[in-house]
């Protein structure tokens, strides 16, 4: 019985100590997945909004070459010039220009801003701004048009 007594304590406490030390390893183990899994999505991130800065700056290009060719000016985000934008989750690039058109022959400044595609074309529509010369609020007019003007 006296060398069962010797024995249990040491097997008692090498038997706690793989116990222990396996919980410690799944620790650390979850820790480097954790560790992997949020470097992955920061470089997911970091890619996502490389592209989607790339996907910008194209989309301003093709605004610009389409509002140039559709005898706009080239004052880009001015009065008489032009916006763009990439909408991701549509995944078109549009462009709104405007002009001013001139006055209406009485007194009234008209501006009209266009919105369209600026890869496919499809201009979706005319929007024309009449402000008066007098104390009166601006009236504005809709025209969808959802016509292909590159066509």
């Amino acid at each position: 019985m006296d060398q069962i007594n010797k024995f249990s304590l040491p097997a008692t406490i090498l038997i706690g100590c793989i116990i222990l030390g396996g919980f410690y390893y799944a620790s650390e183990a979850n820790k480097q997945a954790s560790i992997e899994k949020q470097q992955q999505i920061d470089l997911q991130t970091k890619t996502a909004t490389a592209d989607n800065i790339d996907l910008q700056t194209k989309c301003a290009d093709l605004a610009n070459g389409y509002n140039t060719k559709n005898g706009g000016s080239t004052n880009g985000g001015n009065s008489d010039g032009y916006f763009s934008h990439w909408n991701k989750s549509l995944n078109k690039c549009f462009v709104e220009y405007s002009e001013e058109i001139g006055n209406d022959g009485k007194g009234n400044i008209n501006i009209e801003f266009r919105l369209a595609d600026a890869i496919g074309g499809t201009r979706y529509a005319d929007i024309v701004w009449t402000i008066p010369n007098e104390d009166k609020p601006g009236i504005c007019d809709l025209y969808p048009s959802g016509i292909n003007i590159d066509s």
